[in-house]
């Protein structure tokens, strides 16, 4: 069939487009091959005016010193003509001609192509990069094993680099890691150990450092802060701003005293502030009195036990700028300033301007050519008190300031004392009323969610959201604790049944709310009730907890955000969720009321997830503990 042979061998149609990108690919190319031969006989124009510059030089040099010059040819010579001599006269040296700038141009090329080979065979390792961690605030005997050890399993460790520190009883370390580490795991780790308490009153500072290529001693010096750390965390006194310029600012005359007439850097000043912690108060006051019984020996005895060394909550004794070392030193102070000198004799310290200015402003020099001490604008409240019935006979007890909500927020400022480092977050605690008034609310919840009224929840959330800047760890603790073990049977409190508001709370109980054992680590948390139903009041502490968490976001309170992640920290820390899902075997449950419970629990848990409150793999991890409870 040649029709359809011709139909099949016939050029096949281009559209207008095809047509036009190849027209345009076509001119690309010939437009390249026209400049790659432009560029050609431009270089080679300037090879052949080197070589033209080349030989008249040559040419010239032999005219000037070997051939005859051009004055001497219509001379008068005698005899046959010398030849010259002498230096320069023999010319230029024999050897190849210069290279033209094509030549040089290859040359270089080539020269550059061997570099990159001679880079790609060196070690592969060298230009790996490699992710670091700093860490900062560790204690004078920390080894590699042990960071290893803190470190969890899926960190593959490369190397490790301890740097010298700007204070003497620390250490910073720079901890490289394989390069294929993923920056989650990094993340994960640095939110793990973050302010993990080490012993020695050290807490670990942890945190992702740069990307190295080379060996981790290489980047020390960047791990090493240029910040100095003063003793018992002195800063320098604030000065007034210098005064115009008038008769005021003139020198002082000569006859002032050298001493007084010297304008110094400002000095530097310790605030004293008494700790907001009643227990820490109550072990700080008890060490004074051991020592002041026994004396420096007894010091030197505690700080030596394995347990204090390692004891959180005896951190203020090896750190001499917390908080608690502060107050404790002052305390000791106070004592030995208030017993008559040993030897009557005057003291031979020089007085300075400096010390005229802390008399006037009230300050105290405890060590010479040390900083001065401001003492605190007031004594600490309810230092003593033991349960609730000791605070009403305390000092510091105003009845007018239980219905304030500002008691004890603001820090009287005087004259010369050194503002709060805003990037220092000293942890706050609640005064003994708010605690009182919070575990009333929680004591008053019913123990049934069909008795469960707004107002009672509503009650516990404003508290919640009201003490959010002055004790929000105790909060959570607090509203973890009625979860894990309602207040309304572990609590008890004489009523007044006769609707007396005023005295709601009689007295406390049997066992002291806040107990205050120096050698007490932990502490004391009430057992359950053997013999009682909890799981209602259970459910409901639940519902508080999940209206505190609602609320957080829509309060516009500054510190309200902290819930959420403290709350999510105890839960996990503490496993809530895994006693409330092994709940229905050891009580003896049926199927039904099992059923009911984890419906119960898990509407709670979606509706977490639903508003975000927690990151997705906490809400899928509290999730599988509850459903399917470890043994």
């Amino acid at each position: 069939m040649p029709d359809l042979s011709s139909k099949l061998n016939a050029p096949k149609k281009v559209s207008v487009f095809e047509k036009q990108r190849q027209e345009a690919e076509a001119k690309r190319i010939r437009e390249e091959a026209e400049n790659r031969a432009a560029l050609r006989e431009f270089e080679d124009s300037f090879a052949d005016e080197d070589e033209d510059d080349f030989v008249a030089q040559v040419a010239a040099g032999r005219s000037a010193y070997g051939g005859a010059r051009a004055g001497d040819a219509g001379g008068y010579t005698r005899g046959a003509p010398m030849r010259s001599s002498g230096p320069g006269t023999l010319g230029p040296p024999p050897g190849p001609a210069p290279l033209s700038l094509k030549r040089k141009r290859e040359l270089e090329q080539e020269r550059e192509r061997e570099r990159r080979q001679r880079d790609s065979r060196a070690s592969p390792e060298a230009a790996v990069k490699r992710p670091t961690m700093l860490l900062s605030s560790l204690p004078r005997n920390t080894t590699e094993a042990t960071i290893r050890s803190w470190l969890p399993k899926n960190l593959k460790l490369d190397e490790i680099a301890f740097a010298p520190s700007s204070t003497a009883h620390t250490l910073t370390a720079v901890v490289a890691l394989t390069p294929d580490t993923a920056s989650s795991d990094i993340d994960s780790a640095v939110n793990a150990l973050q302010q993990k308490y080490l012993g020695f009153g050290s807490y670990l500072s942890i945190s992702k450092h740069i990307t190295i290529s080379s060996s981790v001693s290489s980047v020390l010096h960047t791990a090493t802060s240029a910040i100095p750390v003063q003793p018992f965390g002195a800063k320098q006194m604030p000065r007034d701003p210098p005064p115009s310029h008038n008769f005021r600012n003139a020198p002082p005359p000569e006859s002032l005293p050298p001493q007084l007439r010297h304008q110094g850097p400002a000095p530097l000043v310790v605030n004293v502030t008494p700790p907001s912690d009643l227990k820490q108060l109550a072990i700080i006051n008890k060490t004074v009195e051991k020592l002041i019984t026994y004396g420096p020996e007894w010091e030197c005895l505690l700080m030596a036990q394995p347990d204090v060394q390692h004891g959180e909550h005896w951190a203020w004794l090896f750190d001499n700028t917390s908080q608690g070392h502060v107050w404790y030193r002052w305390l000791v102070y106070q004592y030995y300033a208030s017993q008559p000198p040993a030897n009557a004799s005057q003291d031979s310290y020089q007085w300075s301007m400096l010390d005229e200015l802390a008399r006037m402003n009230n300050h105290v020099r405890l060590f010479d050519d040390g900083p001065f001490w401001v003492p605190p604008p007031e004594k600490p409240r309810y230092e003593h008190a033991q349960n609730l019935a000791d605070l009403m006979s305390d000092s510091g007890y105003v009845s007018s300031d239980l219905d304030t909500d500002d008691e004890d927020d603001h820090i009287i400022q005087n004259q010369g004392v050194a503002p709060e480092d805003p990037s220092v977050s000293r942890p706050r605690y609640l005064n003994p009323y708010r605690k009182a008034k919070l575990t009333f609310f929680l004591n008053h919840l019913p123990d049934s969610t069909g008795y469960l009224c707004e107002g009672d929840v509503q009650a516990v959330t404003d508290l919640v959201i009201k003490f959010s800047g002055q004790g929000a760890e105790e909060v959570v603790d607090m509203l973890v604790s009625n979860l894990e073990n309602p207040f309304r049977f572990s609590v008890n409190y004489k009523i007044d049944r006769g609707g007396n508001d005023d005295a709601d709370v009689d007295e406390a109980a049997s066992k002291d709310t806040t107990e205050m054992q120096v050698d007490q680590e932990n502490e004391v948390k009430p057992e359950n009730s053997s013999g009682k139903d909890i799981s209602g009041a259970q459910l409901v502490g639940l519902y508080v907890i999940s209206d505190a968490l609602a609320a957080t976001s829509v309060s516009g309170v500054r510190d309200a955000w902290k819930y959420r992640s403290l709350f999510e920290s105890a839960l996990t820390s503490r496993q809530i969720f895994e006693k409330l899902g092994r709940m229905p075997k050891p009580h003896g449950w049926g199927r039904v009321r099992g059923e009911q419970w984890k419906s119960r629990i898990t509407v709670v848990l979606d509706c977490w997830e639903r508003e975000s409150i927690f990151a997705p793999e906490s809400h899928r991890r509290f999730k599988e503990v509850f459903l399917s409870p470890p043994l």
